[in-house]
């Protein structure tokens, strides 16, 4: 009888599929040299290779979605994007999980022509025109530039590239964007370092994002921190 019920026990277990690896939807949005989409709809980057290989460590299979940086943010609130990798972000905090070690280090500038004035607070932006990428939170900072009693015209665009375009063309008197990205599309415009001035306004991290609504966020959020034993400086 133990014969049989062994038999039995091993045919069931050779027929039963192997359990399947949990799939990630994550959210990559146009960021160079962070998340890099080009326009065959090819991803790669610092942050996607880092993200291969430490979900590849816990056996998960991220399935990997392009979105503007809003739409990301209003898809890993309702749960339709599970994952992410980014600074705070004020309008999410309270639907997701951020992970306890910074995956990366971020430098937010402002940008503008010779003949505008340096700044090192945005307080000094009051009555200013400002250029932003739609969709950034600037770790919290959006809420101060759009604040009417600050008198600050913001104005925004979707590309990194049309915002130093805009600059170029005296559209705006500052830009607010992060350093990487905009050296980037400073080459691809052909600028050269000295048409401009840049300011200094915050150096902050990111971090794993994961959306409260995803199965195991928890679990995967405390595994991925055990991975990460340390800061690791994005290049």
């Amino acid at each position: 009888m133990k014969r049989v019920l062994i038999i039995l026990v091993l045919l069931l277990t050779w027929h039963t599929p192997a359990q399947s690896k949990q799939v990630l939807t994550v959210g990559v949005y146009s960021f160079e040299p962070y998340f890099i989409i080009a326009e065959d709809g090819t991803l790669g980057g610092i942050w996607k290779d880092l993200l291969d290989q430490e979900l590849g460590k816990l056996d998960l299979q991220p399935v990997y979605k392009a979105l503007p940086p809003l739409r990301l943010a209003q898809n890993i609130i309702l749960g339709r994007i599970d994952m992410t990798i980014s600074a705070h972000h004020i309008n999410v905090s309270d639907h997701v999980f951020y992970g306890n070690h910074p995956v990366g280090r971020i430098t937010l500038n402002a940008y503008h022509k010779k003949d505008r004035p340096h700044i090192s607070d945005l307080s000094e932006l009051r009555g200013k025109s400002v250029l932003v990428i739609r969709g950034y939170a600037y770790d919290g900072r959006i809420q101060f530039l759009k604040d009417p009693a600050n008198k600050i015209t913001v104005l925004e665009t979707a590309e990194h590239q049309d915002a130093i375009r805009q600059l170029q063309n005296g559209n705006v008197d500052y830009l607010l964007d992060y350093e990487r990205p905009i050296q980037n599309a400073i080459k691809r415009n052909q600028m050269a370092p000295d048409d401009f001035h840049i300011d200094l306004i915050s150096k902050y991290s990111a971090y794993f994002v994961i959306s409260k609504r995803s199965k195991n966020a928890r679990a995967i959020m405390d595994s991925l921190d055990q991975n990460i034993t340390g800061t690791q400086q994005a290049k």
